[in-house]
């Protein structure tokens, strides 16, 4: 893997590294202070996986081969698909609107598409 191009690295691979710190730090301090909150672990989820999305765009963006590249895509595209299912779970039960989420269906439309994908 070649972290540096020519001795510098690019400055979009540098912003995605310093937003896969920022959001991983963001995700474990906000899950370690209070582990068994479920806003707690549903905020912490959607980090993990945005910082996830932001590794994989650093390392793809450094890859030194077609097939590095390709690897770190298809991680990227994985990495985008849960994020905004947790944030959405998260939003519904910040707002107190529970009710929705009783439901089996609603749970399905949320994550369905995230674990299909």
């Amino acid at each position: 893997m070649n972290i540096f191009r020519r001795g510098i690295i690019s400055i979009f691979a540098a912003l995605s590294f310093l937003g896969f710190i920022v959001s991983l730090a963001a995700g474990v301090v906000i899950y370690c202070l209070n582990k068994k909150r479920i806003l707690n672990i549903l905020f912490g989820c959607s980090c993990l996986f945005v910082s996830l999305w932001s590794l994989s765009e650093f390392m793809y963006r450094q890859a030194g081969s077609y097939a590095t590249a390709s690897f770190w895509i298809k991680v990227r595209a994985l990495a985008l698909t849960y994020p905004l299912a947790f944030l959405i779970h998260f939003l519904l039960i910040f707002t107190k609107k529970t009710k929705w989420l009783e439901s089996k269906k609603i749970r399905l439309l949320l994550y369905g598409p995230a674990v299909l994908f």
